[in-house]
């Protein structure tokens, strides 16, 4: 099979599976279709089997083609890898990618990546959001260098570095603040809020308003924190929320927090796979962002501002 491998059939592979589309995939490589057609052709040869099945529109992968594409995305990975440590330059460059949540992003990297990027000018980040589970797929599948999730994930192929411990908290409109803590029967007429199913957060206010004796049948879902945040300021429901993502918020009065049943606390952490070969820039980034989260917040303030 290696030998009829090579660089260009692969990222034709990854830029199908990527895009779920052979024309889509043609246009990103500057191909005409027909050169993604033979080049996928002579991959299912190699593999013995079909990798994507052609649908009306576009393609999905099959069970070999899932079972493929962490190979695929290691190959390239590991070519980055060669190329960068042949470079030997001194310093860190090349592209680092990251997936983490849009809401620890938002509320605790800022600072961070200025410091970062100041400090390594030759490194790109590509930052993804996505979900826990999302996160934790995408590391197993050798897609990013790197993710940041709320929860140590239960699996033996990643390593995980404690960062941030935080809270989640039932953020709530100001009408609320007056709320009584043993009577919560306020809360069957708010609907909850939430990024939808797959997020965590979503999952522990299920979890927390059932033991409250509340349903959580009147969902709403929206795709930021910022329309999260502003549609609860706005008096339309509830959310759990980290409480460091609606500190600003609950100081300046425009959201209240209000007790749940119990404390539900957030472990961040930093997660990589332990089997993924790490260039230089991807370790000068776990490095620093285990270094960052490490020293104590006024540290980091003052770093920012020198």
């Amino acid at each position: 099979m290696i030998d009829k491998l090579d660089g260009r059939i692969v990222q034709t592979f990854i830029a199908v599976w990527e895009e779920r589309s052979i024309s889509r995939a043609a246009e990103r490589l500057g191909y005409v279709q027909s050169t993604v057609t033979i080049q996928l052709r002579a991959l299912e040869e190699a593999f013995g089997g079909k990798l994507f099945e052609r649908l009306p529109r576009g393609v999905e992968p099959t069970a070999a083609g899932i079972k493929a594409a962490p190979f695929f995305y290691r190959f390239v990975q590991l070519g980055e890898v060669m190329q960068e440590a042949m470079n030997n330059s001194g310093e860190p460059d090349g592209e680092v990618r990251v997936r983490l949540l849009e809401s620890f992003c938002v509320t605790h990297m800022p600072s961070f990546f200025h410091q970062f990027l100041q400090d390594n000018p030759r490194i790109k980040i590509r930052l993804e959001t996505g979900f826990q589970q999302d996160i934790v797929q995408e590391l197993l599948r050798h897609r990013v260098d790197c993710g940041i999730v709320p929860a140590q994930p239960d699996d033996d192929q990643l390593s995980y570095y404690p960062l941030v411990m935080d809270e989640l908290v039932c953020a709530a409109p100001r009408r609320l603040a007056d709320a009584s803590s043993t009577d919560r029967t306020w809360l069957e007429r708010e609907p909850v809020i939430s990024f939808g199913g797959r997020c965590l957060y979503h999952t522990v206010a299920a979890q927390a308003l059932a033991r409250l004796g509340v349903g959580t049948a009147n969902h709403l879902e929206f795709a930021s924190l910022e329309m999260i945040k502003q549609m609860v300021a706005e008096g339309i429901g509830v959310a759990v929320l980290p409480v460091s993502a609606i500190r600003d918020e609950v100081e300046r009065g425009d959201l209240c927090v209000l007790p749940l049943d119990r404390p539900y606390p957030l472990q961040h952490g930093l997660i990589v796979h332990r089997d993924r070969e790490l260039g230089a820039a991807a370790v000068r980034f776990r490095d620093a962002v285990i270094a960052w989260f490490g020293r104590p917040q006024d540290a980091r303030d003052d770093k920012r501002t020198e």
